[in-house]
């Protein structure tokens, strides 16, 4: 909860989702082309359905998208708890390119770890592969993600949510500094 009692995740609109289900309509996205982290130009048709992401990092950006990825695999080794709520399926990390197949995913997502981009050829036979930068700040790798997913103004918000929050926190912090002196 914030200072005024409110629930921020109740801040943040869901701007991608419809109102209701009569809001739906059939039509298929435009497809986009991204550059994955690897240097790649990826066409992607964006799409929130059966993403297989491939380590937890990009697991949590799509579900801070509210996309919920159909597996991911525990890459980190820490044993997370939470991937469980975010996840279809979480498997112990391995480098069988088949299950990755078997689970049917229409996009691969991950970090541009070696382990992962030394795979690239063979996962981008089973979908369109697309690799954030481990190394650029949340915001970009996020930003990634909601390009490939259509969530784009979802994270728009959610980065301007967290840059507020952050903006009203450093000041509560330099009145409470400047107070002490």
């Amino acid at each position: 909860c914030s200072d005024d009692g409110s629930d921020n995740e109740a801040d943040v609109p869901d701007t991608d989702a419809p109102a209701s289900s009569d809001d739906r309509t059939s039509e298929t996205p435009e497809p986009v082309i991204v550059t994955s982290a690897t240097g790649n130009d990826i066409e992607v048709t964006p799409t929130t359905e059966r993403v297989y992401a491939l380590e937890e990092i990009t697991a949590l950006g799509l579900a801070t998208l509210d996309v919920r990825p159909i597996a991911t695999q525990e890459f980190f080794g820490y044993g997370y708890s939470f991937l469980d709520d975010i996840a279809d399926e979480v498997a112990p990390l391995n480098e069988s390119v088949e299950l990755i197949a078997a689970a049917d995913p229409s996009l691969i997502v991950a970090i541009n770890h070696p382990f992962f981009t030394e795979l690239e050829d063979e996962l981008a036979a089973i979908a369109p592969v697309v690799f954030t930068d481990f190394a650029a700040p949340w915001d970009e790798q996020l930003g990634v993600l909601a390009g490939v997913t259509g969530r784009t103004d979802q994270a728009a918000a959610v980065t301007t949510l967290i840059d507020n929050e952050t903006a009203a926190l450093a000041a509560d912090l330099q009145a409470d500094w400047a107070g002490a002196e």
